[in-house]
């Protein structure tokens, strides 16, 4: 990989990082939100949360997790070939064509911030079973799957530096 490329890939993937980063600290919010609730006495249990709500939910949540996975290693695995119709795009409009593996880069970057929005679902989804009336223990439970989904997409330098070395070393990029 040439030095301004890896250089550009570096700082990406550091952007990227704390933009991913960022997002569990909802969590902490949401516990701070749901402690004030109880605090003040704006937190009655039972209400509208029921086990069937709950479950509801986690099959939102379980279904959130799974897709945060599909979508990162879609993203990773768009075909190059795709990629040319959009340099021939920009040289129509007179604009410069995007190198692929900067298109990659791109790619990568996009699907591990859309892989984190999608983990995040559970915990929202846990914090909206918590304000309908549910336990702490319900919204700990339906935070595990956006764990499980941050840690899994959590973006790796080395997984983005062995796909531009593919890239580079199969300009078609597996893609027919």
């Amino acid at each position: 990989m040439d030095p301004q490329r890896e250089d550009r890939m570096r700082a990406m993937h550091r952007t990227c990082l704390v933009a991913c980063l960022s997002m569990p600290f909802t969590v902490l919010v949401f516990v701070g939100i749901g402690r004030w609730m109880e605090l003040s006495g704006r937190h009655a249990t039972g209400g509208a949360a029921t086990i069937a709500v709950f479950v509801v939910l986690a099959v939102f949540a379980l279904a959130a997790t799974v897709g945060a996975w599909y979508a990162r290693k879609a993203v990773e695995r768009y075909p190059l070939s795709r990629l040319a119709q959009f340099d021939s795009a920009a040289a129509q409009w007179d604009q410069d064509p995007v190198a692929p593996a900067d298109a990659v880069l791109g790619g990568l970057y996009v699907g591990a911030i859309v892989a984190f929005a999608l983990g995040e679902i559970g915990a929202v989804l846990g914090f909206a079973f918590f304000v309908m009336g549910g336990g702490w223990l319900y919204f700990g439970l339906l935070v595990v799957p956006s764990l499980v989904a941050w840690i899994m997409n959590l973006p790796r330098q080395e997984d983005w530096r062995a796909r531009i070395d593919e890239l580079e070393a199969d300009p078609t990029g597996g893609g027919a």
